[in-house]
C-alpha cells in the first residue's frame, strides 16, 4: 500500500499544480484586451479589460483602457458613465495620471458636463502641459460656450505645441471658429497655416516615397505614393477653401493666389477654374477672366455654372448682349437637378438685362419649392413691379416683411425703399 501510494504522489502533484497568480492572469487579460483594441474588436476587448480589473483592481492601466474602450462604444447607453467611473477608478489609484484626466474630460462632455470637463482638463494641463490635446478639447468647449477668446487662446496653443502635421485640427477649427464670427481675415490666416502645415506633411511624405524605392521596398513605395496622390486632392480642397476666405475678407489676391495653387494640384477641377475667373471679373481684368471661364466650360461642357458665370463678367464689363448669350447657354445647359444658387443666379441674370418675364417665372418657380427665403421674394416683387404687377409686388414685399423680424432690413432692397 504504501508503494502504491508513493507512486501515485507524483501523479497528483502533477494532476494539481500551483494556482494561477491572479495579478498574472490580470496581465494576461490586459493584454488581451488590447489585442481586440488594435484589431476594432470593442466588445471583447472590453471583457478583456473588466476581466483584468475583476482580476487585478490595482491595475491603473486596465481602469484606464476600460474607460478608454467605454467611451469609442458610442451606441451602447450608460457608455459615457461606465467611462467616467472607469477613469476615475484610475486616478483614485493613480492621480497624477494625465491621460486618465483627458479620458475623464471627455466622458465628462459626453455626459453634458462642460463645467467639470474643463476642470478635468485643466488638471490634465497642470500634469503634462505639453500635451496639444487638452487646449484643443478646451477649445471645443469654449467655442460652444461662446467664449471666442478664450477659444481662439486654447487652438492656437494646441497648434503650438503639435508635432509637425498634427496641429491642422485645431487650425481647422479655429478658422471655421473666426468666419463664423465674420473675422474673416483672421480666419484665412489660420487656415493659411492648415495649408502650410498639409504641405510640410505631403513633401515628407514624398522624400519617404524616395527613400522606400532606394531600399527597393517598391510595394511600399507605390502605396504611399498613392496616399501621397491623394493628400494632393484634398490639400488642394483647403487651398480653395483658403482662397474662399480670403475673398470673403476681400483680399482679392490672396484669393487669386490660392485658387490657382489649387489649379496646380488639380487643373482640371472645373469649380476652381470658375472661382479664378470670378475673382478677375470683380478685378476687372475682363478678359483673363473670360479665358478662366471658357476653360471651366471646357472641363464641364454640360454644367449651367460656368456660362452663368460669364454671363455676370460680361454684365460687370458692360456686354449686355454678350451676357445674353452667355445666358442662354447656361438655360440650354439646365436639366433640373441643379442646386437653387445656381437658379437663382440664373433668375438674376434675366433680370439683369431686362428680360423680366423670365425672371419673374423663374422667381416663381422657385418659391414654390422654397417659401421662407425673404430675398427671393423681395427680388419677385422686383419684377413684378416690372411688367406693371403692382398689387402682386405689394403682396410679395408683406411676404418679404414677415420674414424677415430682426434680422437686417436691407433685405427688403426695393421693398423697403418704397414703403410697401
Amino acid at each position: 500500500m504504501k508503494q502504491a501510494l508513493a507512486l501515485l504522489l507524483p501523479l497528483l502533484l502533477v494532476a494539481c499544480p500551483d494556482p494561477i497568480d491572479p495579478k498574472l492572469e490580470a496581465e494576461a487579460h490586459y493584454h488581451k484586451g488590447m489585442e481586440y483594441r488594435h484589431s476594432g474588436d470593442l466588445e471583447a476587448a472590453l471583457l478583456e479589460f473588466q476581466d483584468a480589473v475583476r482580476g487585478d483592481p490595482t491595475q491603473v492601466r486596465a481602469h484606464h483602457a476600460l474607460g478608454d474602450t467605454w467611451l469609442a462604444m458610442r451606441k451602447y447607453e450608460g457608455a459615457p458613465e461606465a467611462a467616467a467611473a472607469a477613469f476615475q477608478k484610475a486616478l483614485d489609484l493613480e492621480p497624477g495620471k494625465a491621460a486618465s484626466w483627458l479620458g475623464l474630460g471627455r466622458a465628462r462632455v459626453r455626459l453634458n458636463d462642460p463645467v467639470g470637463a474643463i476642470e478635468a482638463y485643466r488638471k490634465a494641463l497642470e500634469l503634462d502641459p505639453a500635451d496639444p490635446q487638452p487646449h484643443r478639447y478646451l477649445g471645443d468647449l469654449y467655442a460652444r460656450a461662446d467664449k471666442i477668446e478664450e477659444a481662439v487662446a486654447a487652438y492656437q496653443q494646441a497648434a503650438r505645441l503639435a508635432q509637425a502635421g498634427e496641429g491642422v485640427t485645431p487650425l481647422e477649427r479655429l478658422a471655421k471658429l473666426l468666419e463664423s464670427k465674420g473675422r474673416f481675415a483672421e480666419a484665412a490666416s489660420a487656415y493659411a497655416a492648415v495649408v502650410e502645415a498639409s504641405a510640410a506633411a505631403d513633401a515628407h511624405r514624398e522624400q519617404q516615397v524616395a527613400v522606400l524605392r532606394e531600399q527597393g521596398r517598391e510595394e511600399q513605395a507605390r502605396q504611399l505614393a498613392r496616399e501621397v496622390a491623394e493628400a494632393g486632392t484634398v490639400r488642394s480642397i483647403r487651398l480653395v477653401r483658403l482662397g474662399d476666405l480670403r475673398a470673403q475678407a476681400r483680399d482679392l489676391d490672396g484669393a487669386l493666389e490660392a485658387y490657382r495653387a489649387a489649379i496646380e494640384l488639380t487643373p482640371d477641377h472645373a469649380p476652381t477654374w470658375e472661382l479664378v475667373g470670378a475673382i478677375q471679373a470683380v478685378k476687372k481684368e475682363f478678359s483673363a477672366g473670360r479665358a478662366s471661364f471658357e476653360r471651366a466650360r471646357a472641363l464641364a461642357p454640360t454644367s449651367a455654372s460656368p456660362p452663368a458665370g460669364l454671363a455676370e463678367l460680361e454684365l460687370a464689363a458692360g456686354r449686355p448682349d454678350e451676357a445674353k448669350k452667355a445666358l442662354q447657354a447656361a438655360v440650354a445647359a439646365l436639366t433640373g437637378a441643379e442646386e437653387e444658387l445656381l437658379l437663382v443666379r440664373i433668375a438674376d441674370l434675366f433680370a439683369a438685362t431686362g428680360q423680366h418675364p423670365k425672371a419673374l417665372t423663374m422667381y416663381e418657380e422657385l418659391l414654390a419649392s422654397v417659401k421662407d427665403d425673404p430675398t427671393l421674394w423681395v427680388s419677385l416683387a422686383r419684377e413684378q413691379r416690372a411688367v406693371g404687377e403692382a398689387a402682386a409686388a405689394i403682396f410679395s414685399c408683406s411676404q418679404a416683411r414677415k420674414m424677415i423680424a430682426d434680422r437686417d432690413p436691407s433685405i427688403l432692397g426695393a421693398c423697403a425703399a418704397t414703403g410697401k
